[in-house]
């Protein structure tokens, strides 16, 4: 299934770094800890939390800005200033990196901040960083290559949420958008949706897990399309109010 790859990325556990704290996601315990609990510092205790949650080198998931997805065809290394540019402001005080799909057919494009990842280096040199969107479409990718409908699939997280839509192999259009309520969250979606011109048995919606914090949103669709998917739901651990993505708890 298509969430195989990932699990085995995050068997150990996943660091996952956002604008106001970070996220530990270890094999057994989890929790959200915001910078400004730190006592002048994001990165006091942070070597005892790091021990506490994990055991072996866990994954890095950079989420405190967005990754722009560049075809394989078109890429060339000397221009991610360029390619980020059409897309979003590059932060200040971080440089962009880029990282290929497994197929070789597209690559993320995305900033990094070494003020955030110089302490998870240091203690583990060896850990391999990761924007979640770079996962996002390695899934998306494997669960659409079959099928011949448009699929728009979303990810809901705090304050944003991702869109895609992919038509069997080929990627249509990714795109992110703020929400701080049902209303614009569907507002987006369903101007994407009129932008496109698309009509209702054209797509599937396809939410990415299900949780209780998010009914409204899905209630609200389903008012307008009946079929809606709730994707991968089997392979998550439960929905912990904390965690500012929680489709990428497992």
């Amino acid at each position: 299934m298509p969430t195989t790859n990932l699990k085995k990325c995050l068997a150990n556990g996943s660091i996952q770094v956002y604008l106001d704290g970070f996220c530990f996601c270890g094999p057994k315990q989890t929790a959200f800890i915001a910078h400004n609990e730190s006592r002048g510092t994001p990165f006091n205790g942070f070597e005892n939390t790091l021990n506490e949650f994990f055991s072996a080198t866990p994954a890095v998931l950079l989420f405190d800005a967005p990754a722009t997805h560049v075809p394989n065809t078109l890429f060339d290394s000397t221009l991610l200033s360029t390619y980020y540019a059409f897309y979003e402001k590059l932060p200040k005080n971080a440089k962009l990196n880029a990282s290929k799909d497994s197929l070789g057919l597209v690559h993320t494009v995305f900033p990094e901040h070494q003020k955030y990842l110089a302490p998870i280096k240091k203690n583990y040199p060896n850990a391999t960083v990761h924007h979640f969107q770079q996962h996002l479409y390695d899934c998306l990718y494997e669960h659409s290559k079959r099928d011949f409908k448009k699929n728009i699939y979303l990810h809901l997280q705090k304050n944003h949420f991702e869109l895609y839509i992919f038509q069997g192999n080929a990627l249509v259009l990714s795109n992110r958008f703020p929400h701080d309520g049902a209303e614009t969250f569907m507002y987006y979606l369903f101007f994407v949706i009129e932008t496109l011109g698309l009509d209702q048995e054209e797509y599937e919606v396809n939410f990415l897990g299900k949780f209780d914090r998010y009914k409204s949103y899905y209630e609200g669709v389903q008012l307008f399309n009946t079929s809606c998917n709730f994707l991968f739901t089997e392979a998550l651990k439960e929905d912990r109010a904390e965690l500012p993505a929680p489709f990428f708890n497992f």
